[in-house]
Protein backbone atom coordinates (compact mmCIF):
# COMPACT_ATOMS: atom_id res chain seq x y z
CA UNK A 1 0.00 0.00 0.00
CA UNK A 2 1.02 3.48 -0.84
CA UNK A 3 0.72 6.43 1.09
CA UNK A 4 0.45 9.47 -1.41
CA UNK A 5 -0.75 12.89 -1.30
CA UNK A 6 -4.34 13.60 -1.86
CA UNK A 7 -5.52 14.17 -5.05
CA UNK A 8 -2.62 12.69 -6.86
CA UNK A 9 -3.34 8.88 -7.38
CA UNK A 10 -5.36 7.55 -10.26
CA UNK A 11 -9.31 8.80 -8.45
CA UNK A 12 -7.64 12.29 -8.27
CA UNK A 13 -5.56 12.40 -11.57
CA UNK A 14 -8.85 10.94 -13.03
CA UNK A 15 -11.57 13.50 -11.33
CA UNK A 16 -8.88 16.51 -12.43
CA UNK A 17 -8.55 16.05 -15.60
CA UNK A 18 -12.54 15.16 -16.17
CA UNK A 19 -13.56 18.23 -14.10
CA UNK A 20 -11.31 20.53 -16.52
CA UNK A 21 -11.84 19.05 -19.28
CA UNK A 22 -16.07 19.27 -18.64
CA UNK A 23 -16.91 22.58 -20.24
CA UNK A 24 -15.41 21.15 -23.67
CA UNK A 25 -18.60 18.87 -24.24
CA UNK A 26 -20.61 21.73 -22.36
CA UNK A 27 -19.76 24.09 -25.37
CA UNK A 28 -20.85 21.75 -27.38
CA UNK A 29 -24.45 21.04 -25.48
CA UNK A 30 -24.83 24.68 -25.51
CA UNK A 31 -24.37 24.96 -29.68
CA UNK A 32 -26.58 22.46 -30.40
CA UNK A 33 -29.12 23.93 -27.58
CA UNK A 34 -29.19 21.42 -24.92
CA UNK A 35 -27.39 23.29 -22.60
CA UNK A 36 -29.02 24.77 -19.24
CA UNK A 37 -28.03 27.25 -16.49
CA UNK A 38 -28.17 24.76 -14.26
CA UNK A 39 -25.59 22.41 -15.90
CA UNK A 40 -23.39 25.96 -16.52
CA UNK A 41 -23.47 25.91 -12.49
CA UNK A 42 -22.64 22.14 -12.01
CA UNK A 43 -19.62 22.39 -14.20
CA UNK A 44 -18.27 26.10 -12.51
CA UNK A 45 -18.62 23.98 -9.59
CA UNK A 46 -16.51 21.23 -10.98
CA UNK A 47 -14.01 22.88 -12.69
CA UNK A 48 -13.21 25.81 -9.85
CA UNK A 49 -13.12 22.58 -7.30
CA UNK A 50 -10.21 21.24 -9.89
CA UNK A 51 -8.76 24.29 -10.00
CA UNK A 52 -8.75 24.74 -6.27
CA UNK A 53 -6.86 21.02 -5.73
CA UNK A 54 -4.31 21.95 -8.56
CA UNK A 55 -3.81 25.51 -7.26
CA UNK A 56 -3.49 24.15 -3.01
CA UNK A 57 -1.20 21.91 -4.56
CA UNK A 58 0.96 24.02 -5.88
CA UNK A 59 0.72 26.49 -3.34
CA UNK A 60 2.35 23.53 -1.13
CA UNK A 61 5.02 23.72 -3.57
CA UNK A 62 5.58 27.35 -2.79
CA UNK A 63 5.62 27.35 0.63
CA UNK A 64 7.76 24.37 1.34
CA UNK A 65 10.09 26.48 -1.18
CA UNK A 66 9.86 29.16 0.87
CA UNK A 67 10.22 27.28 4.19
CA UNK A 68 13.60 25.24 3.54
CA UNK A 69 16.49 27.12 3.67
CA UNK A 70 18.40 27.80 -0.02
CA UNK A 71 21.18 25.24 1.19
CA UNK A 72 18.69 22.35 1.89
CA UNK A 73 17.33 23.29 -1.89
CA UNK A 74 20.14 23.01 -3.16
CA UNK A 75 21.05 19.98 -1.60
CA UNK A 76 18.40 18.80 -2.90
CA UNK A 77 18.66 19.79 -6.55
CA UNK A 78 21.90 18.16 -6.82
CA UNK A 79 21.08 14.75 -4.59
CA UNK A 80 21.07 11.58 -6.74
CA UNK A 81 19.45 12.28 -10.16
CA UNK A 82 18.33 8.33 -10.50
CA UNK A 83 16.81 8.49 -6.41
CA UNK A 84 14.93 11.91 -7.89
CA UNK A 85 13.60 10.46 -10.81
CA UNK A 86 12.30 6.78 -9.52
CA UNK A 87 10.83 9.06 -6.16
CA UNK A 88 9.39 11.57 -8.51
CA UNK A 89 8.82 11.39 -12.19
CA UNK A 90 8.24 7.64 -12.23
CA UNK A 91 5.24 7.22 -9.72
CA UNK A 92 3.52 9.90 -12.06
CA UNK A 93 3.86 8.32 -15.23
CA UNK A 94 2.82 4.85 -13.45
CA UNK A 95 0.03 6.46 -12.76
CA UNK A 96 -1.18 8.24 -15.64
CA UNK A 97 -0.15 5.02 -17.76
CA UNK A 98 -2.95 3.05 -15.29
CA UNK A 99 -5.03 5.82 -16.18
CA UNK A 100 -4.95 5.19 -19.27
CA UNK A 101 -5.25 1.79 -19.29
CA UNK A 102 -8.39 2.03 -17.40
CA UNK A 103 -9.76 4.55 -19.62
CA UNK A 104 -9.10 2.31 -22.75
CA UNK A 105 -10.59 -0.65 -21.15
CA UNK A 106 -13.90 0.86 -20.13
CA UNK A 107 -14.11 2.36 -23.48
CA UNK A 108 -13.35 -0.70 -25.45
CA UNK A 109 -15.93 -3.07 -23.19
CA UNK A 110 -18.54 0.01 -24.13
CA UNK A 111 -18.26 -0.41 -27.97
CA UNK A 112 -18.09 -4.34 -27.46
CA UNK A 113 -21.62 -3.97 -25.62
CA UNK A 114 -22.36 -1.76 -28.05
CA UNK A 115 -21.65 -3.86 -30.83
CA UNK A 116 -23.04 -6.62 -29.40
CA UNK A 117 -26.49 -5.42 -28.48
CA UNK A 118 -26.80 -3.81 -32.45
CA UNK A 119 -26.24 -7.38 -33.41
CA UNK A 120 -29.22 -9.00 -31.51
Amino acid sequence: MNVELPGTGIGGLFYLLTALLMPVPEVWHTVRGRSTLRRWRRVATQTGLALGILAGLWMTALVLQWCLPTPAISSLRHANRQAAHALGVTPTWLTVLTLAGVLVGVEGLHLVLRWSSRRR
